[in-house]
Parts: C-alpha cells; sequence; structure tokens
C-alpha cells in the first residue's frame, strides 16, 4: 500500500493526483473524461506532475482528435431508481383503475371529466397520473413504456 492510499472496508482507495482520470484512460485510451471532472483534478493538483495518459488525452482534446461518444450513456443507479419508482406507481395506478372500471366505470365525478390526465384506458390513464404526480419531463407514453419494460423484465437488483 502506497502513502496515497488508504484502505477502506476491504478496499484500497488510491488519492494519489489524477488516480481516477489515470485509471479510466488506462483501462481504455479513447474514454472521455468529462470536462468538469478534468478541471476539477487539474485546479486540486496543480503542483503534482500530469501522468502521461492524462497528458495524451489533453493533447487529444486540444488537437480536436478525441471525440466524445454519441448517445445517452450508461443508465445510473438514479436512472434505475426512477425507472422502479415509476414501474410501481403505475402498476399501483393501473390496477386501482382497473378495479374501479370493474365496480363503477370510469366515467369520474364531474371535476375530473374535463381533465386531459381523465381521457382513455386505464393504461393510460394510469401513466398520465405518474407523470403528473411525479412531475417527469416524460411523455406520458414513455412512462407507459417503463412501466411495461421493468414489467416484462421484472425488478432489476440495484
Amino acid at each position: 500500500m502506497s502513502s496515497k492510499s488508504e484502505r477502506v472496508i476491504n478496499r484500497t482507495i488510491d488519492l494519489s493526483p489524477f488516480a481516477s482520470a489515470k485509471r479510466q484512460l488506462e483501462a481504455d485510451p479513447k474514454t472521455w473524461i468529462e470536462t468538469h471532472d478534468l478541471l476539477a483534478e487539474l485546479k486540486r493538483n496543480f503542483r503534482d506532475p500530469i501522468p502521461q495518459a492524462v497528458l495524451d488525452h489533453l493533447r487529444d482534446r486540444l488537437d480536436g482528435t478525441a471525440k466524445k461518444r454519441q448517445g445517452r450513456g450508461r443508465g445510473s443507479a438514479s436512472r434505475r431508481m426512477r425507472d422502479i419508482l415509476i414501474s410501481v406507481r403505475f402498476e399501483r395506478t393501473e390496477a386501482w383503475l382497473k378495479a374501479r372500471e370493474a365496480k363503477y366505470g370510469l366515467v369520474g365525478w364531474e371535476f375530473i371529466r374535463t381533465a386531459e390526465w381523465w381521457d382513455g384506458p386505464p393504461s393510460e390513464r394510469a401513466a398520465r397520473m405518474v407523470q403528473r404526480g411525479l412531475e417527469l419531463n416524460l411523455d406520458w407514453q414513455t412512462v407507459r413504456n417503463i412501466a411495461y419494460d421493468i414489467r416484462k423484465k421484472g425488478f432489476p437488483r440495484i
């Protein structure tokens, strides 16, 4: 164990300057280090020498040969949690709407009959209600698709 590392819960954490960026670039030289992360490392460790892998990455960025990968990126833990929350709320709301439809119908009382989220079959209504309740920046079709995907796959482990 070097002087710049620390043992925490059976793992050794490297605390040396540019350790994270260096590890990422050694694993995949074409990886893109986010600008704010790179800038923070440079500010925090301005007196320490910059590793060669990070220097090569900086040179490629300044030359314009390093390109940021396109696309959505990997799913994060927060996105998975959001999707699970959407799925759980959707399942509960849809089950309630189906039971209500079977027992009383979905006419609704006077104030909600004209609401835009009260239109359509129970699955559409549930998706709109979840979208409004969670204040999501997604349309109701996306909310319903997320819930159906998780229903099809089963709940993921986090």
